[in-house]
């Protein structure tokens, strides 16, 4: 009996060490499903983070575009100033040369009109004259003409106002 007894115990320590093994087996299993689960939340949550990465690059590559384009319209936009602040200091100037050129046209006009109101004074001088030295000659004319209105004429005693024309 002793090969039984012998037979039973190792029979017995085999029984326990497949039951140790079964348990070691079921732990290991579950350690695998959870590192299995652990590893797909892994591979999920890297996905989602390279999407996301992905769409960041995507977008910074939008932005770059966009601030590449808005370098692009400032630059325009600067140049664009520049050729207007030239076309204003050419107008600045040209105004100015233009103001300088009214304001000598003005002078010689008012100078003109001037000559023009004397010539009128002259000519309405003479005409007084003529008339007095008609109506000296020709004693029997009943109308005569206004005496301070004749001495006026021949006295040359017209005040003389000159006539300004502002634009």
């Amino acid at each position: 009996m002793g090969l039984a007894d012998d037979y039973h115990r190792k029979l017995n320590d085999s029984q326990v060490a497949v039951e140790f093994f079964a348990r070691d087996v079921d732990r290991l299993s579950r350690e695998l499903a959870a590192a299995n689960e652990s590893r797909l939340l892994t591979e999920l949550i890297a996905a989602e983070w390279k999407r996301k990465h992905e769409t960041a690059r995507m977008e910074l590559q939008e932005l770059e575009q966009a601030l590449l384009s808005t370098h692009a319209k400032l630059n325009k936009a600067e140049s664009d100033v520049e050729a207007m602040q030239r076309d204003v200091s050419q107008l600045t100037e040209n105004k100015a040369s233009s103001d300088v050129i009214a304001e000598a046209l003005r002078d010689e006009v008012a100078a003109l009109k001037n000559i023009v109101n004397q010539q009128k004074l002259d000519k309405a001088e003479l005409e007084g004259i003529i008339l007095s030295q008609r109506y000296s000659e020709h004693p029997g004319n009943v109308a005569a003409p206004p005496a301070d209105t004749a001495s006026s004429y021949s006295h040359g005693q017209y005040l003389f106002i000159p006539y300004l024309v502002s634009m």
